[in-house]
């Protein structure tokens, strides 16, 4: 019985060959670049030559391979086998970041609702734009999440581990 499932023949083929990451990461980063050339183009309907099908049909393929791409650009990264990023995930600074994310992603849904329907009226739509509302909201949800964490998370994390510890 030597079948060998696809998810370790991939990560056998990441750890033994370079040029099969560099590939992964190639067609990664050429699906993101093609993302970003069809993306904005979607939201600037009265400048747009294209028909309102062919903009949902972008913006389909777009939401589509965006989640592809990144899965082919981090994965090696994850599997540990692209040294670039090895000491910049190592910093202390993703340390506090990764304490705080079950409460970043505890409310920042809430705020994204809050800031959405908090508009009177509709606003132009960029690629730029989004970007910018995306920081601002991460930005505030990590202020938000530092104190709550502290607050409840912390305390709730040391009181089980004394609850909890081997004797």
């Amino acid at each position: 019985n030597d079948k060998v499932s696809p998810f370790e023949f991939l990560n056998t083929k990441i750890k033994e060959s370079t040029v099969f990451r560099y590939a992964m990461y190639a067609v990664g980063v050429a699906i993101c670049c093609v993302n970003i050339g069809l993306y904005p183009n979607t939201y600037l309907e009265s400048e747009s030559p294209h028909s309102a099908h062919n903009l949902a049909a972008f913006m389909t393929i777009c939401h589509s391979t965006f989640p592809l791409a990144t899965m082919l650009i981090f994965y090696p990264v994850c599997v540990g086998k692209f040294r670039v990023f090895k000491p910049f995930l190592a910093c202390k600074l993703f340390n506090v970041l990764a304490k705080l994310t079950y409460s970043a992603y505890m409310f920042h849904m809430i705020f994204y609702y809050f800031h959405h329907t908090s508009r009177l009226s509709p606003f132009y739509f960029s690629i730029y734009g989004l970007i910018m509302i995306a920081f601002d909201i991460y930005v505030f949800v990590y202020l938000i999440s530092l104190p709550i964490s502290l607050l409840f998370e912390s305390p709730v994390i040391k009181l089980s581990k004394y609850i909890f510890r081997k004797k």
